[in-house]
């Protein structure tokens, strides 16, 4: 399995709508936008502007130097625009269908709209600007090119695959959580279905790729994994503690036996629950940093507690907050029942994967134990 490959087709999956695609879509300036040549150039640029912007992000935060350009004939390029179209596939479907009843033919037509729905309660909406700070927008394609450049010169004694796998995790990880501490509004993924943003969009085509890689056809394991007897645990507490240590062992319990699979294919490969601004994610990946680069996981760790203590915490409490390690494992958010979806390529067949998945588990038995006897710190 060519793992460099793979990672980089995620990456740009994650990258193919910009995060300000809305507002480019609304005809607002693209903010990576380079000077045109002509104004004939300009025009020629203007039907497909979204995703040159994506080009340009991918080339501003500088994955094309790691890990090279995406030419649109490409096959990752191809794999990942059938991802986007199987990702947002009711969307589209109820669209077209919709536009076809109405007559409409040729170009879309763009549809102004600018509030994000509840697709639960579309009664409950949040209203989106109408323009976006591209000079906040710039700021924040600077700061994610400070991390990842900083991370591809830590990781450079490390194999291409090392690093593509440890790139790929920091960018999920942070991609969205930047955009959100850099104070930037959400962008709709489809304005005429204003129910969810171009990240949630974004984050299910990077997890598609799995059902798709290699080839582009649709295949993979889709994997339940579920802690038994969790209800006679939780039958067995008699004090609020006692639910609470029965809940937390079984969320790590749940946690540690996928995490393997989550290190080695990508927390995408997570369906439920969604591993985007999971602290319990957060925290284990800056552990496993620490055996790569410590400076790398002191400097991811700075990240994820400014954003925990600033956007999250302090809403709650009053004063200065204190965010360690511990705060942000101690809530047990992972539930007992985990949906995953893997690649054709994660191996040869049912009975293979069940095997390596059950050893996962008496791994994380084993891990839970020391954990208790000899504490976190260990």
């Amino acid at each position: 399995m060519d793992w460099f490959d793979y990672f980089k087709a995620k990456t740009w999956a994650l990258l193919h709508d910009p995060p300000n695609k809305m507002w480019i879509l609304l005809g607002e300036p693209r903010c990576l936008e380079k000077p045109q040549s002509s104004i004939k150039s300009r025009e020629a640029h203007e039907e497909r502007a979204h995703e040159i912007e994506a080009e340009a992000f991918w080339e501003e935060i500088g994955f094309k130097e790691f890990f090279g350009s995406i030419p649109p004939d490409s096959s990752i390029r191809k794999l990942v625009q059938y991802a986007d179209r199987l990702s947002s596939s009711m969307d589209r479907w109820i669209l077209e269908r919709l536009g076809a009843s109405l007559g409409e033919t040729g170009q879309q037509h763009i549809f102004k709209y600018s509030k994000l729905h509840n697709i639960f309660n579309p009664r409950l909406s949040k209203d989106i600007p109408e323009d976006i700070n591209c000079e906040e927008v710039k700021k924040y394609a600077d700061t994610m090119k400070s991390i990842i450049s900083n991370a591809i010169k830590v990781l450079s004694k490390y194999d291409k695959t090392e690093q593509a796998t440890v790139i790929y995790h920091l960018f999920y990880a942070l991609y969205e959580l930047k955009w959100i501490e850099q104070g930037l509004p959400p962008s709709l993924a489809e304005t005429r279905m204003p129910t969810h943003t171009v990240f949630d969009h974004n984050y299910a085509a990077a997890m598609t790729v799995n059902m798709l890689w290699p080839s582009r056809n649709i295949g993979g394991y889709l994997v339940e994994v579920d802690i038994p007897s969790i209800q006679r645990i939780v039958n067995s507490a008699r004090k609020a503690g006692d639910f609470w240590a029965g809940s937390w062992l079984v969320s790590m319990l749940a946690w540690f036996t996928v995490w393997p699979l989550v290190w080695k294919y990508g927390p995408d490969i997570v369906i439920k629950p969604t591993l985007r601004l999971n602290p319990i994610y957060h925290v284990t990946l800056s552990r496993k940093l620490i055996e790569l680069e410590k400076s790398l996981s002191d400097a991811f760790l700075k990240e994820i507690k400014e954003f925990y203590g600033n956007m999250i915490f302090s809403k709650v409490k009053v004063g200065k907050v204190s965010i360690d390690e511990w705060t942000l494992l101690s809530n047990p958010i992972i539930p007992g029942t985990i949906t995953l979806l893997l690649p054709a390529e994660a191996a040869k067949n049912e009975d293979e994967l069940k095997d390596e998945i059950k050893k996962h588990f008496d791994n994380a038995q084993q891990c839970l134990t020391q954990w208790a006897l000899t504490g976190f710190n260990n």
